[in-house]
This record gives structure tokens, sequence and C-alpha cells, in this order.
């Protein structure tokens, strides 16, 4: 079965940076995409946020991250790739996103 051009770059990406099967024992970091890489065609809801039941629609999700990306106490906003699965390994699933915020130190800290 051929994959959708969005899902073809999203694997790309994900298996540059040396994607596993998932890391039970938390032992290697999680690769992360953009809002961007992960949200732009995809159509699957349940990739992300998969155990929230009524289950938002992936356009709302997409929505909030880019709000909290906004602010200027936030750098970036994204979303870590946690597990891929189904019988040619292109089912994949994204879970709690990674927010990086930049801090001020207050002047007297300088």
């Amino acid at each position: 079965m051929a994959i959708s051009p969005y899902k073809a770059a999203l694997m790309a990406e994900i298996r540059r940076q040396g994607f596993r099967d998932p890391d039970w024992r938390h032992k290697e970091a999680l690769r992360i995409v953009s809002i961007e890489q992960f949200f732009d065609g995809n159509e699957e809801i349940y990739s992300i946020a998969a155990n929230l039941e009524p289950h938002p629609e992936l356009s709302a999700v997409r929505a909030k991250l880019e709000e909290i990306r906004k602010r200027a106490d936030v750098a970036e906003v994204l979303v870590e790739i946690y597990e891929i699965y189904d019988a040619e390994k292109t089912r994949i699933v994204g879970r709690i996103p990674s927010v990086f915020m930049s801090l001020r130190l207050p002047q007297k800290l300088r």
C-alpha cells in the first residue's frame, strides 16, 4: 500500500533521527518533529491525544499548540513521536508535545 507524501516525509524525518520501537525503559529520548511536520496532511484523528474522549479534532489540537507557540515566553513547541505501528509500520502516534520556554532572569540576577 502506498503512503501519502505527508507520511513519507514525516517517516523520513523520524528515521533521520534514528527512531526505533518504543524504549519502554526510557533510556533514549523520543524523536521530535515540528507542529507542521506532524499535522500537515495528517488525517489520523487518534494520532495524538488518543486517550481523550470525546476526542478533539486534529485542527483543534493543532490550533491550541500554535496558540501556545505564539506566547512570548515560549521558544518552540514540538511533538514527540511515541510509536510507529501497523503491519507496514506506517501508523505514527505522537504524544504530549514538548514546549520549550525562554526564561528571562530578573535584572538583579544578571
